[in-house]
């Protein structure tokens, strides 16, 4: 390959259609919902015990932002 050249790598993922992940909606007590992934291998009762209502969670994504789970949801 010549310097001018470049190699193009492509991988496409679908974020949206994770199959081999669960998934779970969690509210927040400022009002914050956040849906994310989770291992598949998890149980229902497994996923709501670490997202437990009155658990704190760090939301900051540079300062500290300290919010309370209100509210969880399996969506699959």
């Amino acid at each position: 390959m010549k310097n001018s050249e470049t190699k193009k790598f492509e991988t496409k993922v679908d974020l949206h259609n994770r199959n081999d992940m669960r998934a779970i909606k969690v509210t927040y007590s400022n009002g914050d919902t956040i849906s994310t992934s989770m291992a598949k291998s998890l149980t229902d009762d497994e996923m709501l015990n670490y997202f437990s209502i009155g658990k704190w969670f760090n939301l900051g994504s540079v300062g500290d932002n300290m919010q309370q789970v209100t509210n969880r949801q399996i969506l699959r």
